[in-house]
Protein backbone atom coordinates (compact mmCIF):
# COMPACT_ATOMS: atom_id res chain seq x y z
CA UNK A 1 0.00 0.00 0.00
CA UNK A 2 2.74 2.44 0.89
CA UNK A 3 4.43 1.77 -2.48
CA UNK A 4 1.24 2.83 -4.24
CA UNK A 5 1.04 6.06 -2.25
CA UNK A 6 4.66 6.89 -3.07
CA UNK A 7 3.98 6.49 -6.78
CA UNK A 8 0.81 8.61 -7.05
CA UNK A 9 2.32 12.09 -7.10
CA UNK A 10 5.18 10.98 -9.32
CA UNK A 11 2.76 9.37 -11.77
CA UNK A 12 0.85 12.65 -12.01
CA UNK A 13 4.03 14.35 -13.26
CA UNK A 14 5.15 11.51 -15.53
CA UNK A 15 4.71 11.50 -19.33
CA UNK A 16 1.18 10.35 -20.09
CA UNK A 17 0.24 11.41 -16.58
CA UNK A 18 -3.49 10.71 -16.84
CA UNK A 19 -2.90 7.10 -17.87
CA UNK A 20 -0.33 6.75 -15.11
CA UNK A 21 -2.80 8.09 -12.54
CA UNK A 22 -5.39 5.55 -13.72
CA UNK A 23 -2.86 2.77 -13.21
CA UNK A 24 -1.87 4.00 -9.77
CA UNK A 25 -5.52 4.44 -8.77
CA UNK A 26 -6.25 0.83 -9.70
CA UNK A 27 -3.30 -0.33 -7.62
CA UNK A 28 -4.53 1.75 -4.67
CA UNK A 29 -8.05 0.33 -4.92
CA UNK A 30 -6.96 -3.26 -5.07
CA UNK A 31 -4.30 -2.82 -2.40
CA UNK A 32 -6.96 -1.37 -0.09
CA UNK A 33 -9.26 -4.25 -0.94
CA UNK A 34 -6.58 -6.75 0.05
CA UNK A 35 -6.08 -4.96 3.36
CA UNK A 36 -9.81 -4.91 4.14
CA UNK A 37 -10.29 -8.60 3.41
CA UNK A 38 -6.98 -9.67 4.89
CA UNK A 39 -6.26 -11.64 1.72
CA UNK A 40 -3.78 -11.01 -1.08
CA UNK A 41 -4.85 -10.15 -4.58
CA UNK A 42 -3.29 -11.97 -7.49
CA UNK A 43 0.26 -11.90 -6.15
CA UNK A 44 2.09 -11.50 -9.43
CA UNK A 45 -0.52 -9.26 -11.05
CA UNK A 46 -0.31 -6.02 -9.05
CA UNK A 47 3.16 -4.44 -9.39
CA UNK A 48 4.49 -1.66 -7.23
CA UNK A 49 3.09 1.66 -8.47
CA UNK A 50 6.29 3.44 -7.45
CA UNK A 51 8.18 1.58 -10.18
CA UNK A 52 7.07 4.17 -12.74
CA UNK A 53 8.67 6.89 -10.63
CA UNK A 54 12.07 5.24 -10.17
CA UNK A 55 15.02 7.03 -11.72
CA UNK A 56 17.65 4.45 -10.76
CA UNK A 57 17.99 0.82 -11.78
CA UNK A 58 19.86 -2.15 -10.39
CA UNK A 59 21.91 -1.90 -13.59
CA UNK A 60 23.34 1.43 -12.43
CA UNK A 61 25.81 0.07 -9.86
CA UNK A 62 23.82 0.50 -6.64
CA UNK A 63 25.94 -1.65 -4.29
CA UNK A 64 29.64 -1.88 -3.49
CA UNK A 65 31.98 -4.85 -3.71
CA UNK A 66 32.64 -4.65 0.02
CA UNK A 67 28.91 -4.78 0.75
CA UNK A 68 28.38 -7.84 -1.44
CA UNK A 69 31.29 -9.60 0.32
CA UNK A 70 29.62 -8.98 3.67
CA UNK A 71 26.38 -10.16 2.16
CA UNK A 72 27.98 -13.38 0.95
CA UNK A 73 29.12 -14.21 4.48
CA UNK A 74 25.65 -13.48 5.85
CA UNK A 75 24.00 -15.49 3.09
CA UNK A 76 26.15 -18.52 3.85
CA UNK A 77 25.22 -18.28 7.51
CA UNK A 78 21.49 -17.62 7.23
CA UNK A 79 20.26 -18.58 3.74
CA UNK A 80 22.41 -21.37 2.30
CA UNK A 81 20.61 -24.23 4.04
CA UNK A 82 17.44 -23.66 2.00
CA UNK A 83 18.58 -21.74 -1.09
CA UNK A 84 21.89 -23.65 -1.45
CA UNK A 85 25.42 -22.38 -1.92
CA UNK A 86 24.90 -21.37 -5.54
CA UNK A 87 21.50 -19.71 -4.88
CA UNK A 88 19.83 -22.25 -7.17
CA UNK A 89 17.14 -23.11 -4.60
CA UNK A 90 15.83 -26.40 -3.27
CA UNK A 91 12.37 -27.70 -4.20
CA UNK A 92 12.39 -30.03 -1.19
CA UNK A 93 12.75 -27.03 1.10
CA UNK A 94 10.22 -24.95 -0.86
CA UNK A 95 13.05 -22.50 -1.48
CA UNK A 96 13.05 -20.84 -4.93
CA UNK A 97 16.18 -19.91 -6.82
CA UNK A 98 17.55 -16.45 -6.11
CA UNK A 99 19.39 -16.23 -9.42
CA UNK A 100 18.40 -16.57 -13.02
CA UNK A 101 15.64 -15.68 -15.42
CA UNK A 102 12.72 -16.97 -13.33
CA UNK A 103 13.80 -15.08 -10.22
CA UNK A 104 14.26 -11.84 -12.17
CA UNK A 105 11.00 -12.23 -14.07
CA UNK A 106 9.13 -12.61 -10.77
CA UNK A 107 10.50 -9.26 -9.56
CA UNK A 108 10.96 -7.31 -12.80
CA UNK A 109 7.93 -5.07 -12.18
CA UNK A 110 8.87 -4.32 -8.59
CA UNK A 111 11.35 -2.08 -6.84
CA UNK A 112 14.32 -3.15 -4.79
CA UNK A 113 12.40 -1.85 -1.77
CA UNK A 114 9.68 -4.44 -2.37
CA UNK A 115 12.22 -7.26 -2.47
CA UNK A 116 13.95 -5.92 0.65
CA UNK A 117 10.58 -5.69 2.44
CA UNK A 118 9.74 -9.28 1.53
CA UNK A 119 13.10 -10.56 2.74
CA UNK A 120 12.93 -8.64 6.00
CA UNK A 121 9.35 -9.73 6.68
CA UNK A 122 9.50 -13.41 5.73
CA UNK A 123 13.08 -14.64 5.44
CA UNK A 124 14.21 -16.83 7.11
CA UNK A 125 10.77 -18.46 7.44
CA UNK A 126 11.01 -18.94 11.21
CA UNK A 127 10.54 -15.73 13.16
CA UNK A 128 13.15 -16.69 15.75
CA UNK A 129 15.74 -16.91 12.97
CA UNK A 130 14.91 -13.36 11.84
CA UNK A 131 15.01 -11.85 15.30
CA UNK A 132 18.70 -10.92 15.34
CA UNK A 133 19.06 -9.93 11.68
CA UNK A 134 19.42 -6.18 11.22
CA UNK A 135 18.29 -4.06 8.28
CA UNK A 136 21.96 -3.66 7.34
CA UNK A 137 22.32 -7.44 7.17
CA UNK A 138 19.38 -7.73 4.78
CA UNK A 139 20.76 -4.92 2.61
CA UNK A 140 24.13 -6.71 2.45
CA UNK A 141 22.49 -10.01 1.47
CA UNK A 142 20.49 -8.16 -1.18
CA UNK A 143 23.72 -6.71 -2.57
CA UNK A 144 25.14 -10.24 -2.83
CA UNK A 145 22.02 -11.44 -4.66
CA UNK A 146 22.37 -8.57 -7.13
CA UNK A 147 26.01 -9.46 -7.72
CA UNK A 148 25.19 -13.11 -8.34
CA UNK A 149 22.59 -12.06 -10.89
CA UNK A 150 25.20 -10.13 -12.84
CA UNK A 151 24.25 -6.58 -11.92
CA UNK A 152 27.29 -4.29 -11.80
CA UNK A 153 28.78 -2.98 -8.59
CA UNK A 154 29.35 0.68 -7.86
CA UNK A 155 30.97 2.74 -5.12
CA UNK A 156 27.97 3.43 -2.87
CA UNK A 157 26.23 0.85 -0.70
CA UNK A 158 22.58 -0.14 -0.74
CA UNK A 159 20.78 1.80 2.00
CA UNK A 160 19.11 -0.40 4.64
CA UNK A 161 15.48 0.65 4.34
CA UNK A 162 12.32 0.28 2.26
CA UNK A 163 11.89 3.96 1.35
CA UNK A 164 15.33 4.61 -0.20
CA UNK A 165 15.39 1.20 -1.87
CA UNK A 166 11.95 1.81 -3.38
CA UNK A 167 13.65 4.45 -5.54
CA UNK A 168 15.62 1.69 -7.29
CA UNK A 169 13.87 -0.30 -10.01
CA UNK A 170 14.67 -3.99 -10.37
CA UNK A 171 15.38 -3.38 -14.05
CA UNK A 172 15.75 -0.29 -16.25
CA UNK A 173 15.20 -2.22 -19.46
CA UNK A 174 14.07 -4.91 -20.78
CA UNK A 175 10.97 -2.69 -20.76
CA UNK A 176 11.08 1.00 -21.56
CA UNK A 177 8.95 3.24 -19.36
CA UNK A 178 6.18 3.66 -21.99
CA UNK A 179 6.06 -0.13 -22.41
CA UNK A 180 5.95 -0.57 -18.65
CA UNK A 181 3.10 1.94 -18.34
CA UNK A 182 1.17 0.07 -21.01
CA UNK A 183 1.81 -3.23 -19.21
CA UNK A 184 0.52 -1.80 -15.93
CA UNK A 185 -2.56 -0.43 -17.71
CA UNK A 186 -3.36 -3.87 -19.14
CA UNK A 187 -2.98 -5.46 -15.70
CA UNK A 188 -5.25 -2.91 -14.05
CA UNK A 189 -7.89 -3.55 -16.73
CA UNK A 190 -7.70 -7.28 -16.06
CA UNK A 191 -8.18 -6.65 -12.35
CA UNK A 192 -11.18 -4.42 -13.02
CA UNK A 193 -12.92 -7.35 -14.74
CA UNK A 194 -12.53 -9.65 -11.74
CA UNK A 195 -15.38 -10.28 -9.26
CA UNK A 196 -15.63 -8.10 -6.12
CA UNK A 197 -13.29 -8.72 -3.20
CA UNK A 198 -14.25 -11.53 -0.88
CA UNK A 199 -15.37 -14.45 -2.99
CA UNK A 200 -12.82 -13.97 -5.75
CA UNK A 201 -9.75 -14.77 -3.70
CA UNK A 202 -8.93 -17.19 -0.95
CA UNK A 203 -5.71 -18.21 0.69
CA UNK A 204 -5.23 -21.96 0.85
CA UNK A 205 -1.83 -21.73 2.50
CA UNK A 206 1.57 -20.14 2.27
CA UNK A 207 2.80 -22.65 -0.28
CA UNK A 208 -0.33 -22.87 -2.41
CA UNK A 209 -2.78 -20.31 -3.73
CA UNK A 210 -5.91 -20.53 -5.83
CA UNK A 211 -8.03 -17.95 -7.55
CA UNK A 212 -8.66 -16.43 -10.97
CA UNK A 213 -5.78 -16.83 -13.42
CA UNK A 214 -3.74 -18.93 -10.97
CA UNK A 215 -3.38 -22.68 -11.43
CA UNK A 216 -5.09 -24.72 -8.72
CA UNK A 217 -1.75 -25.80 -7.30
CA UNK A 218 0.68 -22.90 -7.62
CA UNK A 219 3.60 -23.82 -5.42
CA UNK A 220 5.66 -21.02 -3.93
CA UNK A 221 8.78 -22.99 -4.83
CA UNK A 222 8.10 -22.25 -8.49
CA UNK A 223 9.11 -18.66 -7.73
CA UNK A 224 8.56 -15.88 -5.24
CA UNK A 225 5.09 -14.39 -5.59
CA UNK A 226 5.12 -10.73 -4.48
CA UNK A 227 2.31 -9.58 -2.15
CA UNK A 228 1.55 -13.14 -1.04
CA UNK A 229 3.47 -12.55 2.16
CA UNK A 230 0.89 -9.92 3.14
CA UNK A 231 -1.53 -12.66 4.14
CA UNK A 232 0.97 -15.22 5.40
CA UNK A 233 0.02 -14.62 9.01
CA UNK A 234 -3.74 -14.68 8.42
CA UNK A 235 -5.97 -17.74 9.10
CA UNK A 236 -6.06 -20.17 6.19
CA UNK A 237 -9.84 -20.05 5.78
CA UNK A 238 -11.80 -18.77 2.76
CA UNK A 239 -13.96 -15.68 3.05
CA UNK A 240 -17.73 -16.12 2.97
Amino acid sequence: MRSAVVGLSAARRAPGGIASICVVTAVLVFSACAQVTGRPLLPDTVPSASLLATSTSVRDGVYSNEQSRRGEAQYLEHCKRCHLRDLSGDFGEDAPALVGEEFLSNWVNWTLGDLFDFMQTEMPPKRKDRRNLTANTYADILAYILERNGFPEGTAELPPGFDPLSEIGMSSNPQSRPALAKSLQRRSERLARLPPCGRAFRRVGWRRSSGPEIRDSQFWSEGVRPLQWAASRKPSTPLD
